[in-house]
């Protein structure tokens, strides 16, 4: 059984979509759509610029969500929230993506809620680490500084507070370190 779809004129190539609209909604009076133009940098939510879009004018979209993971500008967010977050940008990229197009959605692999019944049994991906600190030079700063946590920590070593907790925490450990 086939499932009939709703017409949707945005879904159809981009010459189509013109004759369609000279053709048939001609007497609408419809005020023309000013777009975001391409090639351009826009910096803002993902939710307010994808409606600005062309429809049907997008091959390739690499979306890098955040993880609530509590950086600032997802801090406000509940969990239910941010869901909803990735379902409407997500859903948002369907009119602006050309048919056979594509979403990227880059989510790296991480931890965000800490549960010790998960193995940590992964090899150091050496060809993935941005900062050069390594698990034996954590351990010594927090050996020299034993008071540090691990906010002073990264400051220390020049890095981040990610690093620091990635590096004490991405392999199995019979010693759990409380940063």
């Amino acid at each position: 059984m086939v499932e009939e779809t709703e017409f949707r004129i945005d879904r159809l190539p981009k010459g189509l979509q013109d004759k369609f609209r000279e053709l048939y909604l001609k007497d609408e009076g419809n005020e023309p759509v000013h777009y975001l133009r391409p090639n351009e940098i826009y910096l803002g939510d993902a939710r307010q610029l994808l409606p600005q879009i062309e429809p049907n004018s997008i091959a390739l979209s690499v979306w890098s969500p955040p993880y609530f993971f509590g950086k600032k500008y997802e801090a406000h967010l509940s969990f239910e929230d941010w869901q909803n977050l990735l379902k409407t940008v997500i859903r948002l990229h369907y009119p602006i993506i050309k048919p056979g197009g594509f979403l990227v959605i880059n989510i790296a692999d991480i931890l965000v809620f800490r549960d010790p019944s998960i193995p940590r049994i992964q090899a150091e991906a050496v060809n993935r680490k941005r900062s050069p600190v390594t698990r034996e030079d954590v351990l010594r700063a927090m050996a020299e500084h034993p008071d540090y946590n691990r906010y002073q920590l990264a400051k220390l070593l020049g890095c981040s507070e990610q690093t620091i907790d990635r590096r004490l925490h991405s392999r199995q450990q019979y010693t759990r370190w409380k940063i």
